[in-house]
């Protein structure tokens, strides 16, 4: 495994955690001090609801998952009662009109159902990486908060915030993901002999580049949405740059603060060992159907079912989604420092793109909304960025292409699957605070592309080794 260098933003959370996580945490409070200031009372309500839904959606769903029982049959119950528990709650609101203001509790306790059942099913394979990120993902709602004060601040100097709620949507879900994958390399980090502090700055320093590279996309992807809607591109950009950096730099910061204070534990090293352990199965599954010849294969049937979807979808790729497709490859080309690696991100994105759009055409014979498509791409560009980096980290000249992707797939496959589900409940949560009508719709197509890219990867990670060699 490449090591991780150290990075001032790992080395101030890591060194510095009470200081750095202090500053951070009195910049936020001031933004909202000044921002909410003049705010309209509507607005505040607004925002209130939105930072309840990210609690409920987020955080909640996490929280409960790492309690779940190591026994299959027990964590079975527990995810079914869970889950059952907050479809009750759902109900009953519903049929007494429970509605606080903006806030939509079916959306909001649908989504923390589903993402607590899933979470509480595979709890043995990202459960220790769970507790890590409790503090990440409360840091979330904190740079939600500042998110919330860039957008009343822009609209104070504007007149107006053009996509506020997808902006918001998108940086919260990017800092749950974050959130996730940072602690997922801490983890890593311990197990493999670095102590506290250190794991911390790795963990940090692992989140830093794709921080960087969702913060350029995501401001270009909002402001390609507004420019194609006629809106501001302007104002777009500044609302998206201003929530994800808020978002990003919160839970990056705070996050690896926490991880940094925390006392070592040889738990931390036996649960990563465990979940290794349990990926053997299917990495022995992987090496008997995956070889290069039959990934080459299987890569090439993807191509061609995305080249027939593309043929037979009555919507095309709008200019919108084409421009977030160039602006990933170009941003990972720069940020991740690997062609190959930016080659694999764009090649998961346009299947699992195209495909989901297909599919979603087929079945209810009407495509997404555009701004949906966007914001779900631009998202699963960062998702995608956790499989094309581990594969990026584990090239060697010494190892064949299977051994790769193996590895791969090892250090950061469950690590995305959960990153995924926390994200895609956290990008319907501005639907469930009354911000943004296309939430829930957003959420559906990233989980779809999710798992279109995450089936895909095995066999694009072999076939690109095989035939790029392993330089």
């Amino acid at each position: 495994m490449r090591e991780n260098k150290g990075s001032a933003l790992g080395d101030i959370a890591a060194a510095r955690p009470l200081l750095a996580s202090s500053l951070v945490a009195c910049g936020l409070t001031a933004l909202a001090a000044t921002a909410f200031r003049g705010a309209p009372s509507s607005f505040a309500m607004v925002s209130y609801a939105y930072l309840a839904a990210l609690a409920v959606m987020t955080a909640a769903p996490a929280a409960i998952a790492s309690l779940a029982p190591r026994n299959f049959w027990l964590r079975l119950f527990y995810a079914g009662v869970a889950a059952g528990l907050i479809l009750a709650g759902r109900r009953i609101a519903m049929q007494s009109g429970f509605h606080p203001g903006s806030f939509r509790t079916d959306i909001a306790l649908a989504g923390a159902a589903a993402a607590t059942l899933f979470l509480s099913l595979g709890a043995p394979l990202w459960r220790g990486g769970l507790r890590l990120a409790l503090v990440g993902l409360g840091a979330v709602v904190l740079g939600a908060a500042g998110g919330l004060s860039v957008i009343a601040l822009e609209a104070a100097r504007s007149g107006s915030a053009p996509a506020a709620g997808a902006a918001l949507g998108l940086a919260s879900a990017s800092g749950a993901a974050l959130s996730v994958i940072m602690a997922a390399g801490y983890a890593g980090a311990f197990a493999f002999g670095a102590d506290g502090r250190e794991a911390a700055g790795r963990a940090a320093q692992g989140a830093a580049a794709p921080g960087l590279f969702v913060l350029a996309l995501s401001t270009l992807a909002l402001a390609a949405s507004a420019f194609v809607t006629d809106e501001q591109a302007g104002a777009a950009a500044i609302v998206a740059s201003g929530a994800v950096a808020a978002a990003l730099v919160s839970a990056i910061v705070m996050g690896a603060g926490a991880l940094a204070l925390k006392v070592p534990s040889e738990a931390i090293a036996l649960e990563e060992n465990r979940r290794r352990a349990a990926l053997r199965p299917l990495l022995q599954a992987l090496r008997a159907v995956g070889p290069p010849s039959a990934s080459i294969a299987a890569s090439a049937i993807f191509l061609i079912l995305t080249v027939v979807a593309g043929f037979d979808a009555p919507s095309a790729a709008t200019i919108a989604e084409i421009a977030v497709i160039l602006a990933a490859f170009s941003a990972a080309l720069i940020v991740f420092v690997s062609v190959r690696t930016a080659l694999l991100l764009v090649l998961m994105l346009i299947i699992a793109s195209r495909l989901t759009v297909w599919g979603v055409e087929q079945l209810f014979a009407e495509a997404p909304s555009e701004s949906a498509r966007v914001i779900a791409l631009a998202l699963d560009a960062l998702l995608f960025s956790r499989l094309a980096l581990a594969w990026r980290d584990n090239r060697n000249p010494r190892r064949k292409a299977l051994d790769v992707t193996q590895r791969a797939i090892t250090e950061g496959f469950f690590s995305y699957a959960a990153a995924s589900v926390l994200a895609v409940a956290t990008l319907a949560a501005p639907e469930a605070a009354g911000l943004w009508d296309g939430g829930a719709d957003a959420a559906l197509i990233a989980a779809a592309m999710a798992v279109i890219g995450g089936l895909a990867a095995p066999a694009l990670m072999t076939a690109m080794g095989a035939v790029f060699g392993r330089d």
